[in-house]
């Protein structure tokens, strides 16, 4: 049984980007359903690591928000700017604009330049890290590697069937190799993404989905909504037993009611389930997290805390 530190992170994938970013909308995913996360925050003791996407902090009242939590003492981390469902994908200047211009945006919201990134819908490229370790990112969190990758890219298509600018997106990645090669667990990748030492000039620390095995479903609190309690309770058990770095992923929509999208035209999958359900089953996951006792750290805190145990090996 492994006692290293764990990190909760937020994927803040906003209604305001599910919507289209909508002219006028009051998006509550940074108002009324942040603050059912924030329960667990003060019940647990510990600070969330938050991905946001860049274009939301173009509104003062959201950027306001983000600020507040980062004074809170929130790590707030890049998600892209416009949350492109395979940033990866881009071509060059795009990809770097879309990674670049939620930098900035962070950096004047918060006063912080981010130090990780995770690509939106894990959708990863040689790109991307190169472009990362040249603006001196200490992780990145976009690797998916697992088979059930491909499953999911399906999946996530199917769903946006009815948006075909959407379902060109999600087709486009250029990561569909990597299940097959790629670590599972954290390591430091060069400029073309090549695993290299700790002691490389230019690297950086790359933190994969949580995953044991290639053909695992890997590890987040949405696939309690596929799985349900039961057997996810066993799963994540078994991850906090096992998986030395790990971190426990979340979504805005995993404490969303169904009325906070009422009437709107949305892709966001488990709204059908209520919002005490979902209460009930963050708190079954919280108590495993706590028994466990291992400590509760940012995202930035678990890469520094890796960075250090490799120095000693």
């Amino acid at each position: 049984m492994t006692t290293s530190p764990i990190a909760i992170n937020i994927n803040f994938d906003s209604l305001n980007e599910n919507l289209g970013f909508p002219n006028g909308f009051r998006d509550p995913s940074y108002f009324e359903i942040f603050d059912n996360f924030m329960l667990f925050s003060e019940k647990y003791n510990f600070k969330y690591s938050i991905y946001i996407i860049g274009r939301d902090l173009e509104n003062p009242e959201i950027a306001a928000r983000v600020k507040d939590w980062h004074q809170m003492g929130h790590e707030i981390g890049n998600h892209s700017y416009s949350h492109h469902m395979s940033v990866g994908g881009l071509k060059p200047k795009e990809l770097e604009y879309e990674i670049m211009k939620a930098h900035e945006l962070i950096d004047t919201t918060t006063g912080q330049v981010p130090r990780g990134f995770i690509c939106p819908g894990w959708s990863t490229s040689k790109k991307v890290v190169e472009i990362l370790i040249n603006n001196k990112y200490l992780y990145d969190a976009s690797l998916f590697p697992s088979f059930i990758m491909y499953p999911s890219i399906l999946k996530n298509a199917f769903n946006h069937l009815g948006r075909p600018d959407k379902l060109k997106e999600i087709l486009s990645r250029r990561d569909y190799l990597f299940p097959l090669y790629k670590p599972l667990t954290p390591f430091f990748a060069d400029k073309n993404f090549n695993a290299v030492p700790a002691t490389s000039k230019e690297n950086i620390l790359v933190m994969p989905l949580p995953t044991l095995s290639r053909m695992s479903f890997a590890m987040w609190h949405t696939l309690i909504f596929v799985f349900g309690i039961e057997k996810s309770k066993k799963r994540l058990q078994n991850y906090l037993d096992k998986y030395p770095y790990f971190y426990y992923l979340m979504h805005p929509a995993d404490l969303m009611g169904s009325d906070s999208v009422k009437d709107a035209k949305h892709t966001i999958e488990r709204m059908e389930v209520d919002y005490k359900t979902k209460e009930a089953y963050a708190t079954e996951a919280f108590e495993l997290i706590k028994q466990s006792k291992r400590p509760i750290v940012t995202m930035e805190q678990l890469a520094l805390h890796f960075i250090e145990e490799s120095k000693t090996k």
